[in-house]
C-alpha cells in the first residue's frame, strides 16, 4: 500500500507539470511569434516482484509515470496584419538572427520591430532592445523610422536605398533550439548548424502564437479529471493503511 501512496503521487506531480504547461500556453495566446509546448509522459521505473506464485506470470512492477519530454511545436501562428513598417513576419520556417547587448546571438520569430538610437546611429531592433541583424551577422543601421520597404525575400530598402538584408536563418532539428526566454531561443547541437534561411518574409504582419484555445482547455480538463483520480487513489490507500494498522490494535 506504501508503493500506492509513491505511485500515486509522482503521477500527481507529472499532471502537475503538465497542467502548469497547459496554462503557461494559454497565458501566452496573445504572445507575437510564441510556439506552444506540450508534456509527454514516460513510464517509471519498473522492479521486478518478489514472492511470485506463478512462474510464467508478469513479474514486474511498476511505478507510475514521469515527465519523458516537454516538446514544443513549431508549426506556423496566424497572420496578423498591423499596418506597421516596422512588423516583419517569416512566412515559413526560419528565425530572425538577433544580438543581445552583450553580443551574444539568439533566434527569433517575433517580428515586432522598433528602433533604437545609440551614439547618434539608428538600429533596427526587437521589442527589448536587442539588435536585428543581416545576413552578414551585422546591426541594421537605419536613418529614421520612415520610407521603410521589405520585399519577399527580406531586402531593406529606406527611401529608396538598399540598407541590408535581413539575416533569417533555419535548423535542421528547430525543436533542439534551447528557449532562452524572451522570444528567443539558442542554438544548440541538438538543434544543429545554423543554415541560411529562405523563408519569404511579410511586412506589416506580426505573426500570432500558435495556441489552440480549444485543444488547450480539452487538455486541461483531462489533466484536471487525472489529477482528481490520483487524488482520490492516495485517499483510498490511506484509508486501506488505516485498515490495516487498526487489525492489530
Amino acid at each position: 500500500m506504501i508503493q500506492s501512496l509513491y505511485t500515486a503521487a509522482t503521477a500527481m506531480a507529472s499532471q502537475q507539470f503538465n497542467i502548469d504547461t497547459i496554462a503557461n500556453n494559454i497565458s501566452n495566446i496573445n504572445t507575437t511569434g510564441y510556439k506552444s509546448n506540450r508534456a509527454d509522459f514516460a513510464d517509471a521505473l519498473y522492479a521486478q516482484m518478489d514472492r511470485t506464485i506463478q512462474s510464467q506470470a508478469n513479474q514486474l512492477r511498476g511505478h507510475g509515470m514521469l515527465i519523458g519530454a516537454v516538446q514544443r511545436i513549431n508549426s506556423a501562428g496566424v497572420a496578423i496584419y498591423s499596418g506597421s513598417l516596422m512588423d516583419m513576419m517569416i512566412s515559413g520556417d526560419g528565425y530572425f538572427s538577433v544580438e543581445d547587448a552583450k553580443g551574444n546571438q539568439f533566434y527569433t520569430r517575433n517580428g515586432a520591430f522598433s528602433m533604437s538610437t545609440e551614439n547618434g546611429k539608428d538600429y533596427l531592433t526587437t521589442g527589448d532592445g536587442s539588435y536585428v541583424l543581416d545576413s552578414n551577422n551585422r546591426r541594421i543601421g537605419l536613418n529614421s523610422a520612415t520610407g521603410i520597404a521589405v520585399d519577399d525575400a527580406g531586402n531593406i530598402t529606406q527611401n529608396g536605398a538598399a540598407v541590408a538584408r535581413l539575416g533569417i536563418v533555419s535548423f535542421a532539428n528547430s525543436s533542439g533550439l534551447q528557449n532562452v526566454g524572451g522570444d528567443r531561443y539558442a542554438a544548440t547541437a541538438a538543434s544543429g548548424a545554423v543554415a541560411a534561411g529562405s523563408s519569404t518574409v511579410m511586412q506589416g504582419y506580426q505573426e500570432g502564437s500558435n495556441v489552440d484555445l480549444t485543444e488547450e482547455m480539452t487538455r486541461l480538463i483531462r489533466a484536471q479529471k487525472a489529477y482528481s483520480i490520483l487524488a482520490k487513489a492516495i485517499s483510498t490507500a490511506d484509508q486501506m493503511a488505516s485498515v490495516a494498522n487498526g487489525i492489530g490494535s
